[in-house]
């Protein structure tokens, strides 16, 4: 399988096991816990318009 170039924009998230982590999931244990939205993340994006 070929190496996967992410994107800048994608570059800087958190690394879960070589795939990058979701920006609004919440993170426990070094994982991202995708049951779970961050809830200072949600205010963010609410704040920023980014969530529609």
């Amino acid at each position: 399988m070929a190496a996967v170039s992410w994107p800048e924009r994608i570059k800087f998230l958190p690394d879960d096991g070589g795939f990058p982590g979701p920006w609004f999931a919440a993170w426990a244990d070094g994982k991202p816990d995708f049951r779970c939205v961050a809830a200072s993340k949600l205010e963010q994006a609410v704040r920023r318009s980014t969530m529609q």
